[in-house]
């Protein structure tokens, strides 16, 4: 539970990233989650010398594809190249997700199993729900993506079933705390408006999503280029 502000400024000239420092963590023994809110949070990240990411949802979830993506990427990888990298790593985190929580309760070790014993052990009519549930659960949380190329800054996020899309509107807003943030962006929001005038709006619009659930007080900047 979180909420992610992002914008371009000056038609790309730069970028500027808003969060808050909550996480939802998970209690190590019983697995039950929990929210935690402090000044060493921090959700925003830079993975290479062209590229930088937001992530709002599980630390967890996002913290082992984060691993991996960091093991597979080099400081001159073009941000094409980075985004593949993130893109397969979220399908396999996902699906590994997918199988913990909705295969694994109902009995089966993983995909392979499900696959396995599924038409032997369950009716036609159970398969379908299990398999359009495999199908429409959506990964937790969101990511966005902040990019140098040709010279200029693009956003992308990353939407199931784990593609990024590039946000032709210049901003995005994420997270729980999104219903209350959005429409003051998206009224306001213009792609060449100087850093200054963006920087004001998604402060706002921040402070505003303080009063949805799961949005903390403290907030995080990162300006892009990082000054």
């Amino acid at each position: 539970m979180t909420v992610i502000l992002a914008g371009l400024y000056g038609n790309g000239d730069g970028a500027i990233v808003v969060s808050d420092k909550m996480r939802t963590v998970k209690h190590p023994l019983t697995n039950d989650e929990f929210e935690t809110e402090n000044e060493a949070i921090n959700k925003t990240k830079k993975l290479n010398d062209s590229v930088y990411i937001a992530c709002s949802g599980s630390d967890d979830f996002w913290g082992e594809i984060l691993d991996k993506v960091e093991e597979q990427i080099h400081p001159t990888d073009k941000p094409r190249k980075v985004r593949a990298i993130i893109e397969k790593e979220y399908r396999k985190q996902h699906m590994r997700w997918l199988e913990a929580t909705v295969l694994v309760p109902l009995g089966f070790e993983n995909l392979k199993d499900y696959n396995a014993r599924a038409n032997i052990e369950l009716p036609p009519a159970r398969i379908e729900q299990i398999d359009r549930q495999l199908r429409e659960t959506l990964g937790t949380g969101e990511l966005v993506l902040i990019a140098q190329e040709n010279d200029r800054y693009m956003l992308y996020g990353l939407q199931d079933p784990g593609l990024f899309k590039q946000l032709m509107s210049g901003f995005a807003v994420c997270g729980s705390g999104a219903k209350s943030a959005l429409q003051t962006v998206v009224t306001n929001y213009e792609m060449g408006m100087h850093k200054k005038q963006l920087e004001e709006l998604l402060l706002k619009a921040k402070k505003l999503s303080e009063q949805d659930k799961g949005v903390g007080k403290l907030t995080n900047i990162l300006y892009i280029p990082e000054v």
